[in-house]
């Protein structure tokens, strides 16, 4: 009977230990990363710096960081041997890495799918590119990024908001707004990078990651907003510049796509209502998702036209540097220029009699440069913001006549 006893005993032992070898009760990263090899484990490190990624606790992070690793390796599957995750833990983690990581212009974040059971964690991953295909697209979009990064280098700005609106003005000028997007590359940086052509998503993501290699942090913001044709899906951004948050919209303010095509200005009218908004200004218009994966920093209003020095109470006071700024636009399919008018009553005078003091002043420069061309009256003028007192101002050049004998 006492053998009997042992032989039991010894067998329950046995068993015990093989389920704890098996299923480790300790399941944090440590102990997950001690069965991942080391090249992968490597390459975990090396984004340690995602802004949704930090938001995250420990665990989540580990399958952030494996599908980080299987996503720049395009593998299509990765299993986590970890007990424990569940559906929420997934989805935060796939949806953190869409948030950080706009290089993945290759992976589709609609298909991805996932098991759970006992033994841990499988997730499947989809790639609209892979092989040689890809990597000469990723050919061309580092060599984009890296050529807008250089131009901006090259200006050397002496403070951080002047050189995101440089890069945002220079994504403006390559990309077209996508009126009927019929593929997935609308949606990526690429698109807009390299393709020239974007949605929202799309503008969001290549202003996001060109900010980031230029070394300022930008937030990439899911949404709805509510345009021309009612409230639909959105994106755009939050960044910090110079130690102040504040809002972006590249897409709305990427005008001549579906504004002012019909006067022939290419991708040369790029506006700059929505740039340096604040959270109140921009939920006049703009809803961020409500189940977004971490608090989003409050934004405050830094105006571009404050900083250009294009707003006040009557045109007089801005004619001089509207008149400067349409000057500097003279080379461009439709010179133009912004400005803002904060006096309402001034605001809807101007907007009745708009050939006043900018246009005289601008043409003032140009006698003065002895210039045969002049800015004629015809003028189209466009209200961008009625709210905030937002004018868009198209002018026209011509040249003056000879006089005859």
């Amino acid at each position: 009977m006492k053998i009997a006893y042992r032989i039991v005993m010894a067998a329950l032992i046995i068993a015990v230990c093989f389920w704890f070898v098996r299923y480790p009760v300790t399941t944090g990263t440590e102990q997950a990363l001690s069965v991942i090899e080391d090249p992968v484990r490597g390459r975990f490190e090396q984004h340690a710096g995602g802004i949704a990624r930090e938001h995250l606790s420990e665990r989540r992070q580990f399958i952030y960081d494996a599908m980080y690793a299987s996503m720049t390796g395009c593998v299509t599957a990765v299993s986590i041997p970890v007990a424990g995750y569940t559906s929420s833990d997934i989805e935060a983690a796939l949806f953190s890495l869409l948030y950080d990581c706009p290089q993945f212009f290759w992976v589709d974040f609609t298909d991805c799918s996932y098991a759970i059971d006992e033994r841990g964690v499988t997730i499947n991953l989809t790639y609209y590119y892979s092989g040689e295909q890809l990597a000469e697209m990723q050919r061309k979009f580092d060599g984009a990024v890296s050529g807008i990064v250089s131009a901006a280098e090259t200006k050397g700005f002496a403070n951080e908001y002047d050189k995101a609106v440089f890069i945002h003005d220079y994504i403006a000028q390559i990309c077209d707004y996508e009126k009927s997007p019929s593929g997935f590359d609308a949606h990526t940086a690429y698109g807009a990078l390299v393709g020239g052509s974007a949605v929202c998503d799309g503008y969001a993501h290549a202003y996001q990651y060109v900010l980031q290699k230029s070394e300022i942090e930008c937030h990439y913001v899911p949404g709805e907003a509510r345009g021309p044709d009612g409230v639909e899906g959105h994106a755009w951004n939050i960044l910090k510049l110079d130690e102040k948050y504040t809002a972006v919209d590249l897409t709305w303010n990427d005008m001549d796509g579906y504004l002012f095509s019909d006067f022939g200005a290419g991708g040369d009218v790029t506006g700059h209502t929505f740039f340096g908004l604040s959270d109140a200004q921009l939920q006049k218009t703009h809803r961020a998702d409500g189940n977004f994966l971490y608090p989003l920093p409050k934004a405050i209003e830094i105006s571009w036209f404050d900083v250009n020095k294009l707003s006040g109470v009557t045109v007089e006071v801005i004619a001089e540097n509207a008149a400067a700024v349409l000057l500097s636009n003279i080379d461009k399919s439709v010179p133009y220029v912004e400005i803002q008018l904060t006096d309402k009553t001034m605001f809807l005078e101007f907007m009745e009699e708009y050939k006043g003091d900018i246009i005289d002043t601008a043409n003032a420069a140009l006698r003065r440069d002895e210039s045969d061309m002049r800015f004629l009256n015809e003028m189209n003028c466009f209200v961008t913001s009625a709210d905030r007192g937002c004018i868009l101002i198209l002018g026209t050049l011509g040249f003056v006549e000879e006089p005859t004998e």
